[in-house]
Formats: structure tokens, sequence, C-alpha cells
């Protein structure tokens, strides 16, 4: 996780309620997702940083451009453009 981002939270700029899924809860996720092929639909929404989204390109066959992610932080949502991910918006509401 960036400095900016571990500030952001500090300084309440970033939800207090910003809790990344952690790696054991992702892999199992993963698991009963099952067979995963290039052309299923993969959202993120509420990504953070993409916790969810990197564990999938790390475990998967898919690559960053394969999975839309949704993210209302800004600082967050440079982080996930800089990963590669494709955000569709910002906010899941919509």
């Amino acid at each position: 996780m960036s400095q900016n981002i571990i500030d952001g939270i500090v300084n309440g700029q970033i939800s207090k309620h910003f809790v990344p899924t952690p790696g054991n809860i992702i892999e199992m996720m993963i698991k009963l997702l099952g067979d995963i092929n290039p052309a299923d639909k993969i959202l993120e929404p509420s990504a953070g940083y993409g916790h969810i989204a990197d564990k999938l390109v790390e475990k998967t066959i898919l690559r960053p451009n394969q999975i839309d992610v949704i993210e209302p932080v800004e600082d967050l949502r440079k982080v996930l453009h800089s990963k590669g991910y494709k955000l569709v918006d910002y906010d899941i509401l919509k």
C-alpha cells in the first residue's frame, strides 16, 4: 500500500471503513468461482487498491484490462489505473 493511501486513511481522506480483503478470503472466493475464462466479465465494486483484482490476475488467466473496477476514492482510482484495471465508474450505485 502506498504512503499516500496510508496517509489518506490516517488523515480521514480515505474512509476509516477501508478494509482490504484478506488474501485467504480472496483465494477461497476464487476457488468458489471455479474455472474462469477470458470471456467472463469480472467487476470488482469498491475496489480499493485492487487486492481482489490483483489476486485474480495472479491466480487465473485474466489480465488487468479484463477486470472492471469501481472505486469512489480518487487516490485509489489512480492506483487502480496505474495497475491497468478498467475503471468503469466511481459510484457503485450508478
